[in-house]
């Protein structure tokens, strides 16, 4: 199983990287699933239907989002209706969008994609850990992978200690700011965190 996630996409040239070389590493590294962390994809900030597109059209498997999901007011139709872009799962559940997203693999196995925003230095939201613990409980029983874009601010929010969370049998913490070495773990126990 090969899992990339690809985070924070700025703007033009962000989006023309993955134009250029997102297909080629699904090919080389024989990729079963690419997520890209979208948020900031149209101009530095926000995502709209068009960058969607184009970032789909690029080889992403799902698109997760942060504390810039709604910088966009016309994107709110591609978070309602479209099931491969997440809304981070710790927003109200009035926010348009949803919380996760399931991604058929090869054998047959489906994995899911969460996004969580962290608290500190950003707009208050509910604990990300009480959230993932509301979104494991929704997954079908057959996802055994699930695949977790932790966005946050401070290191401290990144690497905080999943011990509270229900983790399933392989789960991937990626933080995607600031850009650190993610870490996975087989069978729900911590790693710690490795150096860029």
């Amino acid at each position: 199983m090969k899992l990339l996630h690809i985070g924070d996409v700025v703007g033009k040239p962000g989006r023309m990287m993955l134009q250029r070389g997102l297909k080629g590493l699904r090919i080389k590294y024989q990729l079963d699933l690419i997520s890209v962390n979208s948020e900031n994809a149209a101009s530095g900030t926000g995502l709209t239907p068009e960058t969607y597109k184009e970032i789909v059209q690029a080889g992403a498997d799902v698109l997760t989002m942060g504390d810039h999901t709604y910088k966009r007011k016309e994107i709110i139709p591609i978070l309602e209706q479209n099931d491969n872009i997440v809304k981070p799962a710790n927003y109200p559940p009035e926010a348009p969008g949803k919380t996760y997203a399931l991604v058929d693999l090869p054998l047959g196995r489906r994995a899911a994609v969460i996004s969580l925003q962290g608290r500190v230095f950003m707009n208050p939201v509910d604990c990300p850990f009480h959230a993932a613990d509301r979104v494991l409980k929704l997954l079908p029983p057959d996802v055994k992978i699930i695949l977790v874009d932790f966005h946050a601010e401070a290191t401290n929010s990144s690497w905080a200690d999943t011990s509270t969370v229900a983790l399933p049998p392989f789960w991937g913490l990626i933080p995607t700011s600031p850009p650190q070495t993610s870490r996975f773990s087989p069978a729900g126990r911590r790693s710690k965190p490795t150096s860029a």
